[in-house]
């Protein structure tokens, strides 16, 4: 399901994956932590709120969190570079609320160029220190991971969103075109009272403009139809089919990964760029994914080994942590070290067919790494 603002209402049944149980609110959306949701129908309506929060209300907000959101979204990996922390506390030393340390933030990190050309952090290198002190250009994942990054070093609770953005507005249907290359991350910091707000760090996106004059809408009483302060989003998603092949259940609860939308973008960039460019950059990726996950291997390591020890290791984790998650991975990990094979061992270059084969597969191999290296470390 997708939607702008909070989700309120939808006229199809959907169901909702919560990372902690719905509270008792009209709009549980406002103030629950939910992770997404899913729909079988392909066109539907939905209601949204949409509130309008001004930067005087942010600025006043304080920092009284709940621990349920200082448990989850303030904490930072024990390997968190020192110098990362140090920028963080840099930027924002002449802040004087969290909201304008997250201004602080945003606003440094969109003085970086934006570019689809930049390649992967060698292997071991924190991401964050590699976009902030090496690269300094990057896409959007680079910049919403290092706005989080940097928000929580200076203990603003903050997360990362992905989905889309608003795409092209066509008057002849009164409806927004949305296509793959809309795909988009962003990031969110929780503000006491208001909940997650949010911010775009990246460079080229349109800024987000806040009310200044003290006025806002707060979270609502209850949203029949036809409430002010609600907005009606009508979508039509033909055709947007996830590459999840099922649901996760993780603690009882149904976990629906919405989360690896963040790959559309690099994948449509994959069908861009030149066949022998794509193909090493899909075969560069698939070892960096894989070096956390196997330790190991050798560095002189062939094709061959690597296809082997990624293969058992992660169908060594299907039946221990994620269902069905990782039976897959035979066939797309094959499909992707093939195809590197071919172009760099072969006489001839591999066929277009095999090419766009291949970047099916890592599309979705992708996001199976990325779980991987969440969950299996």
């Amino acid at each position: 399901v997708y939607w702008t603002g909070l989700l309120a209402q939808a006229d199809a049944d959907i169901k909702i994956a919560w990372r902690t149980g719905p509270p008792a609110d009209p709009v549980p959306t406002s103030n629950g932590d939910m992770l997404g949701a899913l729909t079988a129908p392909d066109e539907y309506n939905v209601v949204s709120y949409v509130p309008q929060i001004s930067a005087d209300q942010l600025r006043a907000a304080g920092s009284n969190y709940p621990e349920s959101i200082t448990r989850r979204y303030v904490r930072l990996p024990e390997t968190t570079p020192e110098r990362v922390l140090g920028l963080a506390r840099e930027i924002t030393q002449a802040a004087l609320t969290p909201y304008d340390r997250a201004v602080a933030i945003e606003a440094y990190l969109r003085t970086f160029p934006y570019t689809l050309e930049v390649g992967p952090p060698p292997s071991g290198r924190d991401v964050v220190d590699y976009f902030l002190f090496t690269a300094q250009q990057g896409y959007c994942d680079y910049y919403a991971t290092a706005m989080v990054v940097l928000a929580r070093a200076v203990g603003l609770p903050a997360r990362i969103v992905v989905g889309y953005t608003s795409g092209e507005y066509d008057a002849r249907s009164a409806e927004y075109i949305i296509r793959k290359e809309n795909a988009h991350s962003w990031a969110e910091v929780y503000f006491s009272g208001f909940g997650w707000v949010e911010f775009e760090p990246t460079a080229g996106q349109p800024s987000i403009d806040r009310l200044g004059d003290g006025n806002a809408t707060g979270p609502p009483p209850s949203l029949p139809a036809g409430q002010q302060a609600v907005s009606w989003l009508k979508t039509s998603w033909r055709g947007l089919v996830t590459s999840l092949g099922g649901q996760v259940l993780i603690g009882g609860m149904v976990l629906i990964a919405l989360f690896f939308l963040w790959q559309v973008g690099e994948i449509g960039f994959l069908h861009l760029i030149p066949a022998p460019k794509a193909v090493s950059r899909i075969y560069s990726q698939v070892e960096k994914a894989s070096s956390r996950l196997l330790p190991d291997l050798p560095g002189g390591h062939t094709p061959h080994q690597l296809q082997v020890a990624l293969t058992n290791r992660l169908k060594g984790a299907h039946n221990r942590l994620l269902g069905k998650v990782f039976s897959p991975v035979d066939s797309e990990i094959e499909a992707v070290v093939t195809l590197h094979v071919a172009q760099v061992f072969s006489q001839h270059l591999p066929a277009k067919s095999q090419i766009r084969a291949g970047i099916r597969a890592w599309s979705r191999l992708r996001w199976r790494l990325w779980l991987a290296n969440g969950w299996m470390r």
